[in-house]
């Protein structure tokens, strides 16, 4: 492991580390926003933000993972141990789970996920997910993490969105925290105006008015007597009577839909989600009717989810996996691969009735149907003996 071992012994003190504005938590140097910050921190603080990334993390980071070996039409799956030791356990502490938490993430954010692969004679001796904002990549495409030089095979480069270059040192993937920054301040500052308004404002339920000036006594008493008569539930519906000419005001309200302040808000949710590519509905925006006039059934919604949002980002992985397998001495033909049978489960009725048609048609058997509803397979029974006939006399 050598020179790497400190990463799985801990992190560098903090006077040791390289960190950019977004890694500080300072404000983005990327030109104008709506006057707020726009850092990892900030954009997870906000709820669509938040929903729309814990959506695909979470689809992503949950799903089985097969290991096998194509031969020919055939796969063959390994059992578990002849699967690669790091993707079961990678190390430092983490779970698989962890891991593809923290690689998703990375991937949502800031584009790219760096994930160090320490070696020991060849075998890569477990994971660990770097922050994007301490990596550098020098002009002939070796890297450096914390002021010290990593081998290109010692580190997994995963990026999402790209954009056409030449230059090995900005091969990097696009982020929405830098390219999506301007939707991300607005929603922040819709947020804060929020915030400000309902934590400054000075609102009160109805107002006593008086003809001429009134004492401070008297406005104690006013006040008092209104409270001790007729605030709480017990006391609702008392006759009320006022005096010297005063009189009872109509109540005061806000409505937020008056200064669209709603309306903005509902906007944002579906600007975030589109960023991210997933539906607004699957993280509380849109409406129950554009639900359905988009999904004839919630396994068509599962698959366009899959299909759409999901799939980009498991194909890399799958694929970056499959490569760090095959430096370190796994077969040719050994794959990684995701499992996403139970993301794209329809009701239990449709995959019955599925089932049934793939049954009657003979392009499925029992055991494969079993095995899709992740029960064990039924014991194939032995042909039943023949009879031999009794020798002649």
């Amino acid at each position: 492991m050598g020179k790497f071992a400190d990463f799985f012994r801990g992190p560098k003190p903090a006077e040791q580390r390289s960190m950019s504005w977004w890694a500080r938590d300072w404000e983005s140097p990327f030109g104008p926003t709506a006057g707020q910050p726009v850092t990892q921190s900030s954009i997870l603080g906000l709820s669509a933000a938040w929903a729309a990334v814990g959506l695909l993390t979470d689809s992503v980071s949950t799903l089985p993972i097969d290991v096998f070996l194509e031969e020919g039409e055939q796969r063959v799956h390994l059992p578990p141990e002849s699967r690669p030791r790091w993707l079961d356990r990678p190390g430092n502490g983490l779970e698989r789970v962890d891991v593809l938490t923290q690689t998703m993430v990375s991937l949502l954010i800031r584009g790219e996920a760096l994930i160090l692969t320490p070696r020991a004679e060849g075998e890569v001796q477990g994971l660990t997910v770097l922050d994007p904002s301490e990596v550098t990549i020098f002009p002939d495409g070796h890297y450096s993490a914390i002021g010290q030089d990593i081998e290109n095979f010692e580190i997994v480069h995963i990026r999402g969105l790209m954009l056409p270059t030449s230059y090995a040192n900005e091969r990097r993937g696009m982020g929405v925290i830098h390219y999506a920054r301007e939707s991300f301040s607005s929603a922040l500052a819709t947020q804060k105006f929020g915030e400000a308004f309902f934590g400054n404002g000075a609102w009160v339920g109805a107002t006593v008015e008086v003809p001429g000036p009134l004492s401070e006594d008297g406005q104690k008493a006013v006040t008092a007597y209104m409270n001790e008569r007729h605030r709480g539930s017990s006391r609702a519906h008392k006759i009320g009577v006022l005096t010297e000419g005063a009189k009872l005001s109509r109540p005061l309200t806000f409505s937020a839909e008056d200064s669209q302040f709603l309306q903005t808000r509902e906007f944002q949710i579906a600007d975030i989600a589109r960023f991210f590519r997933i539906p607004p509905d699957m993280i509380g925006g849109g409406s129950a009717e554009d639900t359905h006039s988009q999904y004839s059934t919630l396994e068509t919604k599962a698959a366009n989810f899959v299909k759409f949002s999901c799939l980009p980002w498991i194909v890399r992985i799958e694929n970056a996996f499959t490569n760090l397998w095959h430096s370190e001495g796994g077969p040719e033909n050994g794959v990684i691969k995701f499992n996403v049978n139970g993301l794209l489960r329809g009701s239990t009725k449709e995959r019955y009735e599925s089932y049934k048609i793939g049954l009657e048609a003979g392009f499925l058997e029992i055991n494969e149907v079993r095995a899709l509803e992740d029960l064990p397979p039924i014991a194939e029974k032995p042909p039943p003996e023949k009879e031999t006939p009794p020798p002649e006399e």
